[in-house]
């Protein structure tokens, strides 16, 4: 048997999806890194950011997702 044929028109939704898509991402994290840079230049202390591995996010459930 053959491969999977994808439709034209198909394709062309799977490809306007990743872009938009691509576009969400990108304009969230340039609101995260404009609200960290506001964040910072008005407070006196340093603010840290937790950023999780997404491998491990996965695997183990946080605290608050216990009862």
């Amino acid at each position: 048997m053959g491969g999977r044929i994808i439709a034209p028109k198909k394709a062309r939704v799977i490809q306007q999806q990743k872009l938009k898509k691509n576009l969400e991402v990108g304009i969230r994290k340039k609101i995260e890194h404009e609200v960290v840079m506001k964040a910072n230049a008005s407070q006196p202390k340093k603010l840290s950011l937790l950023k999780t591995p997404k491998a491990e996010a996965k695997k183990e459930p946080g605290p608050s997702s216990q009862p």
